[in-house]
């Protein structure tokens, strides 16, 4: 039995084609990790410092504080607890 044509190829060329194609990039970070070829961390450089200890705790206070919005017109200001 003959190979079927595909726009004059035979199917066994078309079928080779896909392996032709290269990696896109995603799919070679999962082929590595995969492989467990992980890139290592890099370490930060000096432009991009660790953030300094309590900025965190200073920014998780921020977001406690309810934010002082001015009062909207004709609503009398909010009464504090």
């Amino acid at each position: 039995m003959r190979p079927r044509k595909v726009r004059g190829q035979d199917l066994s060329e078309a079928q080779n084609v896909r392996a032709q194609v290269p990696y896109s990039q995603a799919a070679q970070k999962i082929a590595a990790l995969k492989e467990g070829k992980r890139k290592r961390a890099r370490k930060p450089g000096p432009e991009e410092a660790p953030p300094q200890p309590g900025t965190l705790r200073q920014m998780l206070e921020r977001l406690k504080t309810p934010p002082s919005y001015p009062p909207l017109p004709g609503k009398p200001p909010p009464r504090k607890p």
